[in-house]
């Protein structure tokens, strides 16, 4: 059976969990006081089935391993380990009675990182220790920071992506109609006027939401720099931006039904909320078809509040959900009126969600309508101090 340290249960998280796994209970017992000296958090299995099943659930940063036990070897459980594509970096330090250098060259064989012979000297357990959770967390480290460079280069080759084509290939068709304007401004018929002018309002409409996309995503990591959380009455929110698609609303004859009441508040930064709320109130605009329903409500569940605007627009299949929030992927689809999209909206909706200890649920299904929620914290100081 595995334990959990209690004494170690408000141990700060940046402290390395260490698995001692011993069938002997006194073994068990002096290395955790050993360790949790040294502020590592300790959980503690009695044979190897119940250390796989433990390292299933909550991987360690470090295995201490005994090799003579009945139900299963330490060679066995490392053996299973390094076989395991999510666990096999996982470091084991075998604890063992033998000195035998056939049964030591077997166990480093087998992927172990060191071993320790039984019994041990206190100083030399901790040393041995220390130096395979330091490299153990510079692995996770450096994983973490070559994670970060990949998304930096997808975010860079989207920006470059964008720049040459979505910029440019607007801007073409801005350029070539009022050329044409331009050259035959006397001669062209009022239908074509009409027409050209249509189209060169579309570019323009286009262009203004690409920028202002642009804009969000270059400012983003500023913004989040100087995240400034407040109380927000998410009822004002929603009607200022819901006034600046009432243009559109109107000549999409598209209904609103806004049930935010006024008492639903928020903990969080308001610039941040806004950019939320436009982008998904543009997105139900864009793919809500002439005479559909944008309905908007809001309910506060277990100290969070579930803002949710539901449209009556084409939806969307799930696999155009599931690549939503890949940077490297273009999942944007032309709205109702072949709006064009940028691809970024969501991307950054959920950044901003997340900043703010907040989510994005979307749930959608081709011809029916989407849902999109975000999930925020109250909106009390009092409310927030009992979510930390």
């Amino acid at each position: 059976m595995i334990t959990s340290d209690e004494r170690q249960e408000t141990a700060t998280m940046n402290n390395a969990l260490v698995l001692i796994v011993d069938d002997v209970d006194e073994n068990l017992f002096l290395l955790d006081r050993i360790l949790t000296s040294r502020n590592y958090r300790t959980a503690m299995a009695s044979g190897g089935k119940p250390a796989l099943e433990f390292i299933n659930e909550e991987p360690p940063d470090l295995i201490l391993l005994d090799i003579m036990m009945p139900d299963m070897d330490g060679f066995e459980v490392c053996r299973l380990l390094k076989e395991d594509p999510q666990h096999r970096d996982i470091p084991v330090i075998f604890l063992t009675g033998k000195t035998a250098s056939e049964d030591i060259i077997q166990g480093l064989e087998l992927g172990a990182a060191d071993y320790i012979t039984k019994p041990f000297r206190h100083a030399e357990l901790l040393l041995r220790v220390k130096t395979q959770v330091d490299l153990q967390l510079g692995r996770k480290e450096l994983q973490r920071k070559n994670r970060d460079l990949r998304q930096m280069n997808a975010s860079k080759d989207k920006l470059v992506s964008i720049i040459s084509h979505d910029l440019k290939s607007p801007f073409q068709g801005l350029m070539g109609l009022t050329e044409i304007l331009h050259r035959e401004a006397y001669t062209i018929s009022r239908d074509d006027i009409h027409e050209f002018t249509e189209k060169i309002n579309e570019s323009a409409r286009y262009l203004v939401d690409l920028l202002g996309n642009l804009l969000d995503w270059y400012m983003l990591e500023r913004t989040l720099k100087s995240y400034s959380p407040g109380r927000i009455i998410l009822a004002e929110l929603v009607r200022k931006t819901l006034s600046l698609f009432s243009a559109t609303l109107t000549s999409k004859s598209i209904a609103v039904h806004n049930r935010l009441t006024g008492s639903e508040e928020i903990w969080a930064d308001s610039k941040m909320i806004e950019t939320i709320i436009r982008n998904l109130v543009s997105n139900a605009v864009k793919f809500t078809p002439e005479n559909g329903e944008i309905r908007i409500t809001a309910e506060e569940r277990d100290k969070e509040v579930i803002l949710s605007i539901t449209d009556t627009g084409i939806g969307m299949s799930e696999e155009i959900r599931q690549s939503l929030f890949q940077i490297d992927t273009t999942a944007t689809r032309p709205g109702t009126h072949q709006e064009k999209g940028t691809g970024l909206g969501l991307i950054i909706c959920k950044q901003l969600a997340e900043a703010n200890s907040g989510t994005l649920r979307i749930n959608s299904k081709p011809d029916e309508g989407t849902t999109v929620s975000i999930v925020l914290p109250v909106g009390s100081k009092s409310g927030q101090d009992a979510l930390e």
